[in-house]
């Protein structure tokens, strides 16, 4: 981000105006404060002096604990609600994306390879993880066949005692799933659903994780 001078007598007005409507008064000068956090929210604050129609904010929340990364969303989100502005996020953090985003290109060493909303993107991803842990490592080749006849599109995996596929529209054949497990008298420790997830996109996209992008 650049750095923003202003003079005192004709800009300081207006920016503590934003300032204070971006609740940055009280942690002006409250001791330990995350000082990265004072200084973003100060420049995104000024540079809504001239009420922007787009803003572009390079990796924002780089170097942020939790709970300031969590503020800053939340007033990036009330930048496009209160004042109608599109916001141009880069960031590394596939969650962030995810939260902030309507639309989203990803770009893997300076080429786009995907651009369209999270919702598309992750209808990509072949289903849901499924993943059983087994009582009896045993029962794993009959799990998988259970697994296979629930829908399960592409290999199905055994670890010992963990079994999992991806399964489209996994909510929907665990009843049945659930019923052929019990049948077979094959016990379960868990069975844990996962949506897919941005990084699971990117996996796809890519043939790597983000966070090595």
């Amino acid at each position: 981000m650049r750095r923003v001078k202003v003079r005192a007598s004709t800009e300081l007005p207006q920016i503590e105006y934003h300032v204070h409507w971006m609740d940055a008064e009280e942690v002006r000068y409250r001791p330990g404060h995350d000082r990265r956090f004072r200084q973003m929210r100060a420049e995104v604050a000024a540079a809504l002096l001239h009420s922007p129609e787009l803003v572009i904010l390079d990796e924002p929340t780089t170097g942020l604990d939790p709970q300031a990364r969590a503020n800053l969303w939340q007033h990036i989100r009330e930048l496009r609600e209160r004042h109608g502005a599109t916001i141009v996020i880069t960031t590394h953090y596939l969650d962030e994306a995810d939260a902030l985003s309507d639309r989203l290109v990803v770009i893997d060493h300076g080429k786009i390879v995907a651009s369209d909303t999270q919702k598309n993107l992750k209808a990509q991803v072949a289903g849901d993880l499924v993943v059983l842990e087994l009582a009896r490592p045993g029962d794993a080749a009959q799990a998988a066949q259970a697994l296979e006849r629930a829908g399960a599109e592409g290999e199905v995996e055994v670890a010992d005692a963990r079994v999992s596929a991806r399964v489209p529209s996994a909510g929907a054949a665990l009843p049945g799933l659930v019923s052929t497990l019990d049948a077979a008298g094959i016990a379960l420790e868990s069975l844990d659903v996962t949506h897919p997830t941005l990084d699971d996109v990117f996996l796809s996209i890519t043939g790597h994780r983000g966070d090595s992008a």
